[in-house]
């Protein structure tokens, strides 16, 4: 595996010293391998990551189902500044503070973290200038002792949340301004962890929501969220819940690129209600049309139009329905630095109030088995189902 590979993709003459371990990509799978650490450059930053998490996208890369071409996935996480590159201003974060980098550039599609650029599996990670000038690399809270979040691990853990959430605080945001007023239902259909996300931060901005949670067939056993009704996409209650409804309803679609057209077609057919869909899932490109919907519409084009916190006021359409409210479609792709920075002083302010959705977390050398296990198998590993797995690179 090359230099180039796992770095930004681009050539480089710059020097190269001493080594560091990453999870690279090979054919035959991940492996924990030796490679090149470099010397950032003019404006550049060498981080060592400390916590990463692993998303469902990296799953996917991982599966075939992507075909991003970094070499080193990852794209949540925290990490530490390690040297900085020449020619660096003072709004520059400095050797030794505790940063986040936001993955999706808002006008630069060559840099996404973990997917066309190398990402958080490794003990270094190079963060190019394009990135650090724009601002994607922002001061993360220090999470202070090593105190107990939880039953098996400390509040460090827990930031492997921050870029999930913040994708959560981002599709609030434009859901809220889509929508023709506050819901009196909010449905999620996913019972991952953004979907978990979901249920908690807008229950915590909207008290006495209603809540349908909406689980695919076969998801590990998990508990549902306290005072939600929680039902499986193939439950035979699940059709009359929808059409009995009553609105406004709001509902955030948080499930596998695979499964997110038809959790849209079932709310648009069902829900009668005045409807707004935020459309958190990756979704296929192409015009979408549904029986009784006045128009078609590219779901996935909509989604791409609100990127990385732009335009302030978000995209979305509305359309009208036979025999029904209308249905609005919002989405988003990234989100603003601001938001990532806001979801981590969320997560590390009230760590126990999250820590639960860390399910494992395990130490780099034991990486590669964890997520072979989740890729490979039924969303267990060690015997327990996954939420969220975390990497322990480096403390």
């Amino acid at each position: 595996m090359t230099q180039r590979a796992l770095t930004s993709g681009r050539p480089s003459a710059r020097m190269r010293v001493g080594h560091h371990r990453a999870l690279v990509r090979t054919p035959g799978g991940l492996r924990l391998r030796s490679v090149p650490t470099p010397t950032p450059g003019p404006g550049e930053l060498l981080l060592a990551p400390e916590i990463a998490g692993v998303c469902g996208t990296d799953l996917q890369i991982l599966r075939g189902l992507r075909a991003d071409p970094a070499a080193v996935l990852g794209h949540e996480g925290v990490a530490r500044v390690v040297a900085v590159g020449p020619t660096s201003d003072a709004a520059t974060p400095r050797v030794g503070e505790r940063v986040l980098v936001d993955p999706t550039h808002p006008g630069d599609d060559t840099f996404l973290l973990g997917h066309n650029v190398a990402g958080l599996w490794a003990e270094r990670v190079l963060v190019p200038a394009s990135a650090v000038r724009d601002g994607l690399v922002v001061r993360a809270p220090d999470p202070g002792p090593a105190t107990p979040a939880g039953p098996d691990h400390d509040a460090a853990v827990v930031a492997a949340l921050a870029e999930p959430l913040s994708s959560v605080l981002e599709g609030h945001r434009v859901a809220s301004a889509a929508s023709v007023g506050t819901p009196s239902t909010l449905v999620v259909w996913g019972g991952g962890v953004i979907g978990r996300l979901a249920v908690r931060w807008w229950r915590h901005r909207h008290p006495g929501l209603r809540v349908l949670q909406v689980h695919r067939p076969g998801e590990p056993p998990l508990l549902p969220e306290p005072g939600t009704l929680a039902l499986r996409a193939d439950d035979r209650d699940l059709t009359e819940v929808l059409v009995g409804l009553s609105g406004p309803v709001t509902a955030v679609v948080a499930t596998p690129r695979t499964a997110s057209l038809g959790a849209v077609a079932a709310l648009v057919g069902l829900c009668r209600a005045s409807l707004t869909i935020d459309l958190h899932a990756g979704l296929p490109a192409g015009p979408v049309r549904w029986q009784g919907v006045e128009d078609a519409v590219d779901l996935a084009a909509l989604r791409s139009r609100n990127r990385a916190g732009r335009p302030a006021e978000p995209v979305a359409r509305t359309l009208t329905r036979r025999g029904a409210a209308p249905v609005t479609f919002v989405g988003h792709r990234g989100v603003a630095p601001a938001t990532l920075q806001r979801a981590a002083h969320v997560v590390s302010g009230d760590p126990t109030a999250w820590s639960d959705l860390v399910t494992h977390h395990v130490p780099l050398d034991d990486a590669a088995r964890a997520i072979r296990a989740v890729v490979d198998g039924d969303r267990c590993v060690d015997g327990r189902p996954v939420l969220k797995l975390a990497l322990r690179i480096s403390r």
